[in-house]
C-alpha cells in the first residue's frame, strides 16, 4: 500500500493529498510531526544531511518528494481525469510556483501567530505528560521552523508576497475565470486554492483544526480584502475535493 508520510495542515500535504484523492491512488497516510519526527524519517530514507521535508509518499520501491512530484505520479498512474493537460503544463507549473511563494509566506506568517499564542501551540504539539514541557518545546518547534525555513524577523516582506500572488490570483478569478488554466480543473487549481488556507482556513470537513490553531492560520485582513478568493476556493472543494473513505 502507498504512504504518504505528511502533516494534517500543511498545505503542500494538502496539495499532494488532493491530487492522490482525485486521481484514486490509495494510500494510507501516516502522520509527520516536525522536529520530533526528522530522526525516524532520516534513517528510514537513508538521508543524515540536507533539508527533509514532507510530503513524502513512499509508493512500493519508489519515494517520492515534493507535492508537485507526488501530483505528476499520481497523473500517470491514477484513473482519475488528467490533472495535468499537455497543452497547458507551462502555465500549471507556473501557479505551482505562486503557490509556492504564497504558502512559504504564509507559513512564516502562521508561525509566528502561532509562537504569540499559548493555546496554538498547545495544540501544535502532540499530547504529552507534564504541562511545563509543552510551552518550551513548542518554542523549541518554532524555532526549528524558523531556522530550517530562514523565516525573517520581519514579517512584512512575507506578507507583500503573499499578496502580490493573491493579486495575480484574483486578477485572474475577476476576468471570470472558474478554472485557472484551459476552462478545466487542474494542478493549477490545487495549488491555489491549497495556497489560500493562508488566508482562512477551509472547514474542518476537509482539514481538522483546533481554534487556535485556526486562528493562527486566518490573516482576517487579507480574508477580508479577498473574500472573493476565499469563495471561490470554497466552491472548488464543495465540487472536487472528495476524501477517500
Amino acid at each position: 500500500m502507498n504512504e504518504l508520510v505528511a502533516i494534517s495542515y500543511s498545505t503542500w500535504s494538502e496539495k499532494a493529498r488532493w491530487a492522490l484523492d482525485h486521481q484514486r491512488i490509495p494510500y494510507v497516510e501516516k502522520p509527520y510531526l516536525p522536529m520530533l519526527g526528522e530522526p525516524a524519517l532520516r534513517a528510514r530514507l537513508g538521508q543524515w544531511s540536507g533539508r527533509v521535508s514532507v510530503p513524502i509518499l513512499f509508493a512500493d520501491a519508489r519515494i517520492i518528494r515534493e507535492s508537485y512530484a507526488i501530483a505528476t505520479f499520481a497523473d500517470e498512474s491514477g484513473s482519475g481525469p488528467t490533472l495535468f493537460p499537455s497543452a497547458h503544463k507551462g502555465e500549471i507549473r507556473e501557479w505551482n510556483d505562486k503557490s509556492e511563494i504564497a504558502m512559504a509566506a504564509g507559513r512564516a506568517m502562521a508561525s509566528q501567530r502561532v509562537l504569540d499564542d499559548p493555546a496554538a501551540k498547545r495544540e501544535a504539539l502532540p499530547k504529552i505528560p507534564g504541562k511545563a514541557l509543552m510551552t518550551p518545546l513548542a518554542n523549541l518547534a518554532v524555532g526549528y521552523l524558523r531556522r530550517k525555513y530562514d523565516f525573517s524577523d520581519s514579517l512584512e516582506p512575507q506578507r507583500k508576497s503573499l499578496e502580490e500572488v493573491l493579486r495575480h490570483l484574483q486578477s485572474v478569478t475577476d476576468a471570470g475565470a472558474h478554472y485557472l488554466v484551459g476552462g478545466q480543473f487542474s494542478y493549477a487549481d490545487i495549488c491555489m486554492a491549497s495556497a489560500l488556507q493562508c488566508v482562512r482556513p477551509v472547514t474542518d470537513e476537509y482539514i481538522k483544526l483546533g481554534p487556535a490553531t485556526r486562528k493562527a492560520w486566518t490573516d482576517e485582513g487579507l480574508a477580508n480584502k479577498y473574500a472573493s478568493l476565499l469563495g471561490w476556493r470554497d466552491q472548488l472543494y464543495q465540487e472536487r475535493r472528495i476524501r477517500q473513505p
